[in-house]
């Protein structure tokens, strides 16, 4: 946009008036002039022409300014979302190592109910992340696979599959993964360690279990929102939870991994609150904002690491998430090396 002298001093909306002040001062200056050589009338004919040439040139160069500014907006805005579009573009590649390879479709399986409605029912924490892959792989790079049992023929040799939810709750996940053979290998993932009466109700204790024999570490970690899970057993069928916790935390299991012919990316809480969790932090790491270990997630090595977040239930929103005491690896052939990075607050 062209350069002028008042730019950066006066708002655009001046810059009209400050030509009209100039041209008025011009109009006096010739007015004056001429009417010491002319008559008066003929000095006022002159003076009046003069005025309106000057208004007439200033109008014009004030439509001028107004549109070339226009023009500005509208030029930064498209640069801004192409440099925004690129972003994103380059963060999703690097996660899913596409290396600019497109042409496979992904298969998302995320687990729903039947319950005689046209629609089947998911946890909300599931379709916030299911929402999240979808708006950024494009609806077109993917397909949606909603199950209720463990077909494996769904699961395409080659694919990349995403797994929404905890394999207890996803037939096909706790299928295709053979869980002794992960808890025996994999540095962390889930376990069930019995069955406990709470009013009156069979609650499952679930926890992810670390086994980590490089570092030494043997742990298992319980979900904190678990006393809010056995406080709901009381509430009545169809009569609402009410509870005086807004910010309730979570932990999940969050990995790219590369078994045999296939990608697996594994986004699952051990609540819905630990799924949704994760599904922030990934919009997040997409959307190009500070997330710790994002040097871990965007490189092309398999990780896996136990996320920990806070979810506030009044705005339906993640406030905080982070890599959970550090526990988070990557895969070096055969070998889970533990990497360091803390967390990061919204």
């Amino acid at each position: 946009m062209p350069k002028t002298p008042w730019d950066g001093i006066l708002p655009s909306y001046v810059k009209g008036q400050y030509l009209i002040l100039i041209g008025t001062i011009i109009v006096l200056i010739i007015y004056f002039l001429v009417s010491s050589y002319l008559h008066t009338e003929i000095g006022i004919i002159i003076a009046i022409i003069a005025l309106i040439i000057t208004l007439s040139i200033a109008i014009t160069q004030q439509l001028q300014l107004n549109k070339l500014e226009r023009i500005g907006e509208q030029t930064k805005a498209t640069t801004d979302k192409l440099g925004s579009d690129w972003i994103i573009r380059d963060r999703v590649d690097k996660f899913f190592v596409l290396k600019g390879d497109r042409g496979q479709k992904f298969q998302i399986f995320f687990p729903v109910i039947y319950k005689s409605k046209p629609l089947p029912m998911m946890n909300q924490g599931d379709f916030f992340a299911v929402h999240v892959l979808g708006s950024r792989l494009g609806e077109n790079n993917i397909e949606n696979h909603p199950v209720s049992n463990s077909d494996l023929s769904l699961v395409e040799p080659g694919s990349r599959t995403i797994f929404i939810c905890r394999p207890d709750m996803n037939p096909v996940l706790r299928s295709l993964i053979d869980t002794k053979k992960i808890t025996d290998g994999w540095p962390a993932w889930f376990i069930e360690e019995g069955v406990e009466k709470v009013s009156g109700k069979d609650w499952t204790i679930r926890k992810i279990r670390i086994s980590d024999k490089n570092e030494r570490i043997e742990d298992t970690i319980p979900s904190p929102s678990d006393d809010i899970y056995k406080k709901a057993l009381n509430c009545a069928e169809g009569k609402k939870f009410s509870d005086e916790s807004k910010k309730i935390q979570d932990i999940g299991i969050f990995a790219r991994i590369h078994e045999e012919d296939r990608q697996i990316i594994i986004i699952a809480g051990i609540h819905q609150y630990g799924t949704w969790i994760i599904g922030g932090l990934l919009s997040r790491l997409f959307y190009g904002k500070p997330v710790k270990g994002e040097e871990i997630f965007l490189d092309d090595k398999d990780f896996i690491s136990v996320i920990w977040g806070e979810f506030d239930s009044t705005q339906l929103i993640v406030s905080r998430f982070g890599i959970h005491n550090d526990y988070i690896w990557t895969r070096k052939d055969n070998t889970w090396i533990r990497k360091r990075c803390g967390d990061v607050k919204e």
